[in-house]
């Protein structure tokens, strides 16, 4: 019974952690289920700001290699950009090794589509 008390803390850092993985999960199927997204993808593959969750996408979207990106590998002027939305997801996810923090901020000509949970949506189209 001491042992189950002393580790209680341990138990609880683990489901909150649990939880917070599985809301970033759900929250990028929304995001990429908005109908703005959907329209966007038209114009342009789906990037994020780097590596991280480029197979994650590719997997929700059941998408081709060239359909979803990074922004610290190739910039595109079309397309949809996502963007981790609050500090915690921006510090797991957004921050690679040598990657500028600048592939998490929209460039010209890309307006915001919408936001869910910790992700938003940016979509350039001509």
């Amino acid at each position: 019974a001491g042992f189950i008390v002393a580790r209680a803390s341990v138990v609880d850092r683990l489901v909150t952690e649990v939880r917070y993985i599985r809301s970033t999960h759900d929250d990028l199927v929304g995001v990429l289920a908005l109908p703005e997204v959907r329209r966007g993808r038209a114009c342009g593959p789906v990037t994020l700001p780097n590596y991280r969750l480029v197979p994650d996408v590719r997997w929700i979207l059941d998408a081709a290699q060239g359909e979803v990106g990074a922004r610290s590998a190739k910039r595109r002027d079309t397309g949809v950009a996502l963007f981790f939305a609050d500090r915690k997801t921006l510090k797991r996810f957004g921050f690679a090794d040598g990657t500028p923090p600048s592939t998490n901020a929209p460039d010209p000509g890309f307006e915001r589509v919408g936001r869910v949970g910790h992700y938003a949506a940016y979509v350039s189209c001509p």
